[in-house]
């Protein structure tokens, strides 16, 4: 029997069910997984933490996460203020760096991810961030999550507090009834998925 929260059985949990879910994940068909993002976009634009949002940060989705190009696109045509991670893979941090135009001052980055320019970079102060849009491999119902074993997203969480609130999107089988934690770990406040919006805390 496995101990969530001990050990090595809980190394092997938390690896196995983060490979598990992001196979699962890469096996969607493209036109299921737009079909889905969709309707995640529709929940999260209805949201009202969004809707009074002036600055958002978004991650720039990545092979089979839940897409987010529309929602970045749509962001900036309603005149909020974009954000987007740059990786800092020497010290493995996040930086959030406003866009204007995703087509324009977006190139190929670290891990092969779209990050923005860095002629065109300019940092934001985390103070004035609203709202954090963030991926994972899977989430529970309380809002922990697993990433993709880089910590960079809980390293950020830690630094930004509860400044800014905070929306995991997913697929609604990437949810499970718990996620192997840390004491140091920082739950998501939402979570959406295409069937439902988990508000987690």
């Amino acid at each position: 029997m496995y101990c969530v929260n001990c050990g090595v059985n809980w190394m092997l949990k938390k690896k196995w069910l983060r490979q598990s879910m992001l196979n699962k994940r890469d096996e969607i068909p493209k036109r299921e997984r737009e079909a889905k993002s969709l309707l995640i976009k529709e929940k999260l634009f209805d949201m009202l933490i969004f809707k009074d949002a002036n600055l958002v940060g978004f991650y720039v989705s990545f092979r089979s996460e839940v897409e987010t190009e529309a929602m970045i696109k749509e962001s900036l045509r309603l005149d909020k203020r974009v954000v987007v991670p740059v990786s800092r893979a020497r010290e493995k941090e996040l930086q959030m760096v406003y866009i204007e135009n995703f087509d324009e001052d977006l190139e190929v980055g670290t891990y092969g991810i779209l990050e923005p320019k860095v002629a065109k970079s300019k940092q934001v102060d985390l103070d004035n961030l609203d709202i954090i849009i963030l991926p994972g491999s899977v989430f529970d119902v309380s809002g922990y999550r697993l990433g993709y074993g880089g910590g960079y997203y809980d390293r950020f969480l830690q630094i930004i507090g509860s400044r800014a609130k905070t929306v995991g999107l997913a697929y609604e089988f990437q949810i499970v009834d718990e996620v192997p934690k840390e004491p140091h770990d920082i739950p998501v406040d939402w979570i959406v998925t295409e069937k439902r919006i988990i508000h987690c805390r």
